[in-house]
Parts: C-alpha cells; sequence; structure tokens
C-alpha cells in the first residue's frame, strides 16, 4: 500500500471507526472480544453431560449443574453408543463446544476465509479444556492432524497445526510434525461413518517414530464428527510406538445416543 493510500485509509478510520465486531458470528461487541452470546454458548457446552471418551454431548437431556464436581461425576457415567459398539484407540476426546453457532463460524473463518489470527483466540479457549480433564495433564507432546501437501499449498497453512503451536506454547510442550498424511483421500463430508473409517485407511504414516515412542500425545484438530479422522491418526500413532493418545479439537459434534 503506498504512503498516500495508508493515510487516506487511516483518515477514514478516524472519521468513521470501524464496528468492534465479536471474531466469532460478527455481531457488535465491545473491544471486538468474543460476544457474551458466543461465551455463553461455550459455558452451555461444558455444563451438559459428555460422552467420557468422544466428549460429544448428549442431545437428548440438558441440564444444568452448580458445580464442576457434579458434572465431572455424570461424565463418569455416561458413554454413548458408537463408543460402546465402536472400539476407540484415543483415551479421551474434549472439545471447546459443538459444531454449530458463534464457533462453527469461526471455524469456516478460520479454514476458508483464511483469518489466521484466530488460532490466537481459539489456542487459549483449548487451553482451558486441557486443564479441566486431569487425566490430559500427564501428555508430553502435541502432534496436529496433518495436511495433505496438495492442500497445505492451496490452503496455505494447516489449522490444526496453528492451534497445536498456540496449545503447546502456552503448556510449554514440544510440538512434533511427526504425523503426516501419506495420500490424497476423497473429502470426508457427506460419506457415511463406515465410508469414512474406508477412506482413511492407510491415509497417514509417522515419520521418526522415536519422537512419539512411548510417549503421551495430545492430538490436536479443529473438529471432531464421526470421529474417523482422529482414531485413524490415533491408531497410526499407537502403531508407531505412542503410549497412549489423548485429543483436543475446537468443536465436537453430538453423540449417538
Amino acid at each position: 500500500m503506498s504512503y498516500f493510500k495508508k493515510l487516506w485509509s487511516e483518515l477514514l478510520n478516524l472519521v468513521f471507526p470501524p464496528l468492534q465486531c465479536c471474531p466469532f458470528c460478527g455481531i457488535a461487541s465491545e473491544n471486538g472480544e468474543i460476544c457474551s452470546f458466543c461465551r455463553q454458548e461455550i459455558v452451555d457446552f461444558q455444563q451438559q453431560p459428555h460422552c467420557n471418551r468422544c466428549g460429544r454431548r448428549r442431545t437428548s437431556k440438558k441440564l444444568s449443574f452448580s458445580s464442576g464436581k457434579v458434572l465431572n461425576t455424570l461424565d463418569k457415567l455416561f458413554s454413548c453408543a458408537d463408543c460402546l459398539n465402536q472400539e476407540k484407540t484415543f483415551k479421551m476426546a474434549r472439545a471447546i463446544g459443538t459444531y454449530e453457532g458463534g464457533l462453527k463460524e469461526a471455524i469456516h473463518k478460520f479454514k476458508f476465509k483464511r483469518q489466521r489470527y484466530l488460532a490466537q483466540l481459539l489456542g487459549p479457549l483449548l487451553v482451558n479444556v486441557f486443564w479441566t480433564c486431569p487425566a490430559y495433564q500427564k501428555v508430553q507432546v502435541v502432534v496436529p492432524v496433518p495436511l495433505t501437501l496438495r492442500r497445505l499449498r492451496e490452503r496455505g497453512f494447516n489449522q490444526a497445526e496453528l492451534l497445536a503451536r498456540e496449545v503447546a506454547r502456552a503448556l510449554n510442550l514440544p510440538l512434533f510434525l511427526t504425523l503426516v498424511k501419506a495420500r490424497e483421500t476423497t473429502p470426508q463430508t457427506g460419506l457415511k461413518r463406515e465410508q469414512r473409517m474406508d477412506n482413511l485407511k492407510g491415509a497417514f504414516k509417522v515419520e521418526r517414530p522415536f519422537l512419539v515412542a512411548n510417549k503421551t500425545v495430545l492430538l490436536i484438530d479443529d473438529v471432531f464428527t464421526t470421529g474417523a479422522t482422529i482414531e485413524e491418526c490415533s491408531r497410526t500413532l499407537t502403531s508407531a510406538g505412542a503410549k497412549e493418545v489423548y485429543v483436543l479439537t475446537v468443536a465436537t459434534g453430538n453423540s449417538y445416543g
């Protein structure tokens, strides 16, 4: 931008100040912070019972809780039908909130509109979830879910890696890009669970497996829907020698029962 264009832009901002909007949903908010509505969506999600394994919420009954102790007790009693019927490789998965509303808008802006700064807002929210789960505090390394080189060139960045960098920095843990996507796969959107699992078989590999050998891994991604990608990544990591895999994602879907 030339000097005069920059000056003109600054003058316009003085006369017509840009609106301060919620970075998630886009409605007006004080100082451009996450609005109270989007924050409440996250609080509501965290206060509902979740599957103890995959972290997806049970939608058949919405409850309120007066203390985290009550929530933790109920959380341990609930396992969704999917986790009861399908053996999981990862030990536990948790998320900031559901893949809807402001959080869904934030992910779309982050991934498809290249608003990378959102990683700096979502990262601390992931860290908050991390500290509410005692089991997570034994993790030793952070690993993001990878993209293929073609998708990486198209997008210009891996959203999971940006999130993982924020989390690793805040937790003072090493970040390893040791998990890679070995081949292109058909887009998962529109595929049923079984098709998603078949589509991803053998799609990932671990380079320099000594980095995760006998380590408890924190796997980071943006969205957990059916869990097919997370499961295949976890299986690949444990096959390479990882001791256990715990998962953090920005958003998650609803449980199957």
